[in-house]
């Protein structure tokens, strides 16, 4: 739609060269802009957007004194950390079970269209767990080689294999079996397992048992640190997925989290009463036993676990778990204290409660306040639970996946969650070489003049004792969360200001209004791809927030 070319040295604007350009976006896409109309040769990207593409909005939501679009990121904008992401299972062969009854949608859905629909989705990671497990057979490992190969033509490099037999032996209750009884013995084992494939490209991990119990503890710590031996002594450099339980006030808790020398607990007196501050005390106290323990033993350099916060209760109203962000709270601090990387799986929607059906489709505020609160507690990776429609489901009972809830249907299909979370991982990466600098440190909740019966999730929040910069904080309306993190290298604070008000159940805007005596400046990303310097007056900033927005504010001088 305009004439081509590039003014070359010595040229006029109106003495055009023929050409074109390449804009290289995000996740492998390119636009070509086949003229650009007064640009000259070596000039840069931003020149040519300028005068082609229309301005963003970099303004954000009202500093108290002026605010630009961002020129100074204070060091971080030539950082090339990412995100990683990726989904749990593998795309269909086609084949789903629906109540016992089976169908064939006609295509095998693990193909090169679907995997490069996958990257384009912002995904890093491929994890296809028992789809392509490995057994120890040739033929088991030919198949996991040729999954990788077909990846790497989509630009997927990264993939987390199932090796059957480390995973089961992670997952043995007590002490490993006798043949296992020494380090060497274990190491050779564990090595005579993945010496086929640990340095074949695109192999980045391998997978242990999934939510183990704490008698597994000793199995799991063992497999762990000889997986990590072996790369060490091998040159092998197999990243460790591992996934533990989150916290929870269920009978799971007295079942998988406990140590076994805790004794019984009388759980029919308590099961209909989860609310009770003495229940939710005693679980508290006993999962941080269960992490520090599993983190004790291991010894790891990243901790992860599972949970899907945003569901039904039992008579259909749309909740959040009132566990969630205690649980945030435990493991980001552990982490933090430890000095490893916090990863987390997190959900596309609910699929089951306690035996019951309890569905809730995550809507774009939902996935918003998903991903908001986890990179603002310093999540490094984030995992999604039902990137899929899974390929077995039970209507009447049990696990139930309903087509189109996912971020991709029966068919494979893009849905409209699939673009939602594109953007957001989008925005995600963008922000990336800058909050990926800092870690978790502490968090509070605040409530403003009008707190609704939005706050049931709210109830069970540590709250820190004071932040290190932000001096005060006040929200106007509902609910929100203040988390601060701090980059220990450049001597940075970021303060994430977040309304989690819970989304889609009324209309929860909200202004809040932080304070940072003594700066001037702030540099602040709004959750949606846009930074900017804020002049500070009298060290305010405000920000109006709608349920499930952040934004994440560094203050400077």
């Amino acid at each position: 739609f305009f004439s081509t070319g590039f003014a070359k040295d010595g040229q006029t604007r109106d003495q055009y060269c023929q050409g074109s350009i390449v804009l290289y976006g995000h996740f492998g896409t390119t636009t070509t802009l086949d003229t650009v109309y007064g640009v000259y040769e070596n000039t840069t990207l931003n020149d040519v957007a300028s005068k082609l593409l229309p301005a963003d909005n970099q303004g954000g939501e009202g500093g108290e004194g002026g605010e630009t679009e961002a020129t100074d990121l204070l060091g971080y904008e030539n950082n090339t950390d990412q995100f990683d992401f990726y989904a749990y299972s593998a795309y269909s062969d086609g084949t789903y079970e629906i109540d016992g009854v089976k169908y064939y949608i006609g295509k095998n859905l693990a193909n090169l269209k679907q995997y490069a629909q996958y990257g384009e989705a912002g995904m890093t990671i491929y994890f296809p767990q028992s789809d392509c497990l490995i057994d120890g057979t040739e033929a088991s490992i030919a198949k996991a080689k040729k999954l990788v190969d077909e990846l790497a033509k989509v630009g997927i490099h990264k993939t987390i294999l199932q090796d059957n037999r480390i995973l089961y032996l992670s997952m043995i209750e007590g002490a490993l079996p006798a043949a296992y009884d020494t380090e060497a013995e274990l190491d050779a084992y564990i090595y005579n397992c993945v010496k086929d494939y640990a340095n074949y490209p695109g192999v980045y991990g391998i997978q242990l048992g999934d939510e183990p119990k704490y008698s597994m503890l000793t199995a799991y710590a063992a497999v762990y640190k000889s997986i990590q031996r072996v790369n060490a002594t091998y040159g092998f450099n197999l990243f460790v997925q591992y996934n533990l339980n989150p916290l929870n006030v269920t009978e799971t808790v007295y079942t998988n989290y406990y140590p076994a020398s805790s004794g019984t607990y009388d759980w029919n007196n308590f099961r209909y009463k989860l609310g009770l501050d003495s229940r939710f005390d005693a679980s508290v106290t006993r999962y941080t036993q269960y992490i520090n323990d599993f983190l004790n033993a291991m010894q790891p350099d990243s901790i992860m676990y599972d949970d899907y916060p945003l569901m039904e209760d039992k008579n259909g109203n749309l909740v959040i778990s009132e566990s969630y962000i205690p649980c945030l709270q435990i493991v980001a601090k552990a982490a933090a204290d430890r000095g490893i990387a916090f990863y987390n799986v997190t959900q596309a929607f609910e699929n089951n409660a306690d035996g019951t059906i309890h569905r809730r489709a995550i809507t774009e505020a939902g996935a918003k306040w998903l991903n908001n609160i986890l990179v603002g507690f310093g999540a490094k990776q984030i995992a999604y639970y039902t990137y899929y429609t899974r390929s077995e489901s039970d209507s009447t009972g049990g696990e139930s996946y309903v087509d189109g809830e996912s971020f991709v249907d029966y068919m494979g299909n893009p849905t409209d969650l699939y673009y939602t979370m594109q953007d957001i991982m989008a925005d995600n990466q963008l922000f990336a070489k800058v909050v990926l600098q800092f870690n978790y440190k502490g968090s509070h909740y605040y409530k403003g003049s009008s707190v609704s019966t939005n706050k049931d999730h709210v109830g069970e929040i540590t709250v820190s004792n004071s932040f290190s910069k932000l001096t005060a904080f006040s929200v106007n309306k509902e609910l929100a969360l203040v988390t601060e993190l701090y980059d220990s290298a450049n001597g940075n604070y970021m303060y994430m200001a977040m309304n989690i008000s819970n989304p889609d159940v009324g209309t929860y805007t909200q202004t809040a209004t932080m304070t940072f005596s003594g700066y001037t400046m702030a540099l602040v990303y709004d959750g949606n791809g846009n930074f900017s310097n804020v002049a500070l007056n009298n060290g305010v900033y405000t920000a109006t927030l709608n349920a499930g927005d952040a934004v994440y504010v560094i203050p400077y001088n």
